[in-house]
């Protein structure tokens, strides 16, 4: 149901629009693509002692997309629909580049 609400609320309305909080979603999916996989990643590494495989799903966790409970829990209250909605979508296309460069780095 989630996924189908989330399919309906693409429909008709064209992502990263002007005046629909694109700052916030460009700024939300950079930090979900870039800046979360980073933390993870220094705080495994140099915290946790993690290593090798331990470390690469670790990383690789935190490079997933953002998930659609975010868009589930926004619908009710009609508050940051659309910038729940764009980050999904931008994150989701993202995040295939992001696993494939976190997978060769890491």
């Amino acid at each position: 149901m989630v996924l189908l609400a989330f399919g309906l609320s693409l429909a008709g309305r064209a992502p990263l629009q002007k005046g629909d909080g694109r700052t916030e979603t460009l700024v939300a999916t950079f930090l979900k693509i870039a800046g979360m996989p980073f933390i993870v990643w220094v705080l495994g590494r140099f915290v946790f002692g993690l290593e090798g495989e331990h470390l690469l799903a670790s990383v690789i966790m935190a490079a997933l997309p953002t998930a659609q409970n975010v868009f589930l829990f926004a619908s009710p209250y009609g508050r940051g629909t659309t910038v729940a909605r764009d980050v999904i979508l931008c994150t989701t296309i993202l995040s295939v580049g992001a696993l494939l460069v976190v997978a060769w780095l890491v």
